[in-house]
């Protein structure tokens, strides 16, 4: 059975003091048991690393880290920022705009962190509408404007998410009885056996009527 734990239950539990956030980290939830030190990871070789997975910076990591000058721990961060501030986000996001990074994934690049690329992708998105629409603040009560990014080997792929809720999720139904069929799965059944419109449907093992508004429909 799949279980996750909040972020911020972790934080709370163990008494961890906070040095960096993002700003969705109250969101975040830990979805794997194991733990990983990343070695190799830091220097950019990324084959069978397991992002999903608590990283642990100890002594040896945080050495490393130390080893770095300022230029080189943010040059990643810096580009990618500027980069993302370059894209013209106001031509689709409007002033009232609601606009979030809902996923990021990494896959062989120096930027692995994915709550790290969505705080930055955000906070350079807001700096390119505040510049553009002359305001310090969003009230962000309109459309949703989704945001997903995908690094693969250092490039990026930035695009809104169009495609909106999942499929299963997009019944007319607010309220369903226990284990309910989804709509289209019944839709689909019905395709598949010989009744028309002009015939008489009888569903005997009816429970909340799936399958005879899909067939009213």
């Amino acid at each position: 059975m799949n279980t996750s734990v909040k972020l911020t239950q972790i934080i709370k539990e163990f008494d961890l003091e906070i040095e960096y956030a993002p700003d969705n980290y109250k969101e975040l939830c830990i979805i794997q048991e194991g733990v990983n030190r990343p070695a190799l990871q830091l220097a950019g070789f990324f084959d069978a690393f397991d992002s999903d997975r608590v990283q642990v910076i100890g002594k040896v990591e945080f050495s490393y880290l130390s080893g770095l000058t300022s230029e080189e721990r943010r040059k990643s961060f810096d580009e990618l920022f500027e980069r993302i501030k370059e894209i013209p986000w106001e031509e689709y996001i409007p002033e009232n705009g609601k606009f979030w990074v809902t996923k990021a994934t990494s896959v062989k690049s120096r930027l692995f962190s994915p709550s790290d690329i969505q705080s930055i992708v955000k906070k350079a998105m807001v700096e390119r509408l505040k510049q553009h629409y002359g305001v310090s603040w969003f009230p962000e009560d309109g459309a949703a404007y989704p945001v997903r990014i995908t690094f693969l080997k250092d490039e990026a792929v930035v695009g809104i998410d169009t495609s909106g809720v999942s499929l299963h999720k997009r019944g007319y139904r607010r309220l369903a009885s226990k284990a309910p069929i989804t709509e289209t799965l019944a839709a689909a059944l019905l395709m598949l056996t010989p009744w028309k419109g002009d015939r008489i449907l009888v569903d005997p093992f009816c429970g909340c009527g799936t399958f005879p508004i899909e067939a009213a429909m």
